[in-house]
């Protein structure tokens, strides 16, 4: 992946949002679809449970052992990138649990996330851009 990203100009959180990302989430993706498309009966418990369930597995357990595994403990963090596809993932998350807490998944919630999704690429593109400003948030030299 480093290769390819070099290759196409990516800096690496936009490497980690897109490529990376999309390698990552293909199973998952295609896992919802044979939940939903596989059988007679749709299972969407199965879809959603699988969709969350990877995201939350990814969140805490894959940056609990990033940590375990860093030399002292702890690593340098840039704050933008990590809040931006926090904040993203959180407003996905809400944005879920209210369309379902309806017990109906309509067409114009399922439109929603993915204009959400198209609304982060931009950001994860023009991320630079945005640390003029939001000075703050700078990552340590």
């Amino acid at each position: 992946v480093a290769m390819l990203a070099d290759y196409l100009g990516l800096r690496a959180d936009v490497a980690g949002a897109t490529l990376l990302a999309f390698g990552n989430g293909a199973p998952d993706f295609f896992t919802q679809v044979a939940a939903i498309t596989a059988s007679d009966r749709v299972d969407i418990p199965l879809a959603l449970g699988e969709s969350v369930g990877s995201g939350f597995c990814t969140c805490s357990l894959g940056l609990a052992l990033m940590v375990l595994q860093a030399p002292y403990g702890s690593f340098a963090v840039d704050p933008l990138p990590f809040l931006r596809d926090s904040v993203t993932y959180l407003i996905a998350i809400f944005l879920l649990a209210r369309a379902i807490l309806d017990k109906n998944l309509e067409l114009h919630e399922s439109i929603g996330l993915v204009v959400l999704y198209g609304v982060y690429i931009i950001v994860v593109l023009y991320t630079n851009e945005l640390r003029s400003y939001l000075p703050s948030l700078a990552p340590e030299a």
